[in-house]
């Protein structure tokens, strides 16, 4: 299992984020199931998308970070 955290996230979604690249790069070993399941929580999504409207300026960017996150297969955790 990896949990997922916001630094991470963010550095995939954002390319303004000095750690983009890299994120994409771990982000396909995550994909092949290197790692078992995907699990993050409901703080660290309310936390992205925080940071997601801090990085680029505009509401719509994180209504698009939070659906993104919710469309995928990330096993979201109520703490």
């Amino acid at each position: 299992m990896i949990f997922l955290d916001t630094s991470f996230i963010g550095a995939f979604l954002s390319v303004r984020d000095k750690n983009h690249e890299r994120a994409i790069t771990i982000s396909k070993n995550i994909r092949t199931g290197q790692y078992g399941s995907i699990v993050t929580s409901i703080y660290i999504f309310d936390e992205l998308v925080t940071l997601i409207q801090a990085y680029e300026k505009t509401h719509a960017s994180a209504v698009n970070a939070g659906k993104y996150l919710l469309e995928t297969d990330i096993q979201m955790l109520e703490v």
